[in-house]
C-alpha cells in the first residue's frame, strides 16, 4: 500500500491531493470558511505525521517531485499486480471454490496477494498469514473466521471464502 494509498479509488475520492495545505488554508481564510483539524494530525506516534511534519519539510522541491513520481510508479505497479492476480484467480476458481493444491504450491508472497484479493482487502496481513496457514494445514470440513466478517471453509480439494 504505502504511498500508493494516496490515490483516488472506486470507494474513496481525494479531490485535493494535488493541493498543498497552505493553498487550502489560504482559500479557507480568503472565503471566511471554518474548518476542524483532526486531533491526531500533530500526534508524532503516527508514522504519517512524522513523515508529514519532519521529513517532507526537509525535502527540496526536486525531492518532492521525485516522491510524487515514485508514488505514481507504485500505483502503476499495484494496478499491474492486481490485474495479474485477478487473472490467476480466474484460473484457480471453479464451481467449488479456489483449488487448494495450486494455492499451496505457489510462493507465499503470491498466495498472500491472491488471498488479499479474494477477501477484497478486508483482512490485515496477520489475518492473511493465518488464513494461508489454515489453507495449507486445515482438514477437510474445517471452518475458520479469518476476521472482518470473512469466513473460510475447506474441502479436500478447495478453499471456499
Amino acid at each position: 500500500r504505502g504511498i500508493a494509498s494516496l490515490q483516488n479509488t472506486a470507494r474513496l475520492y481525494r479531490p485535493l491531493l494535488q493541493t498543498s495545505k497552505a493553498q487550502i488554508v489560504q482559500y479557507a481564510l480568503d472565503n471566511r470558511l471554518h474548518w476542524r483539524e483532526d486531533t491526531t494530525n500533530d500526534d508524532m506516534r503516527y508514522t504519517r505525521n512524522r513523515i508529514r511534519h519532519q521529513v517532507i519539510p526537509r525535502l527540496s522541491s526536486q525531492q518532492r517531485q521525485r516522491m510524487v513520481s515514485l508514488a505514481h510508479q507504485q500505483r502503476e505497479v499495484r494496478q499491474a499486480i492486481e490485474k495479474e492476480a485477478a487473472q490467476v484467480l480466474e484460473v484457480l476458481k471453479d464451481t467449488e471454490g479456489y483449488r487448494r493444491y495450486e494455492l499451496v504450491m505457489m510462493p507465499e508472497v503470491v498466495v498472500l496477494e491472491l488471498l488479499r484479493q479474494i477477501t477484497h482487502s478486508a483482512c490485515e496481513p496477520a489475518q492473511l498469514r493465518r488464513l494461508l496457514h489454515f489453507v495449507k494445514t486445515g482438514r477437510s470440513g474445517s471452518v475458520i473466521q479469518v476476521g472482518n466478517g470473512t469466513t473460510a471453509r475447506l474441502t479436500a480439494t478447495h478453499v471456499v471464502l
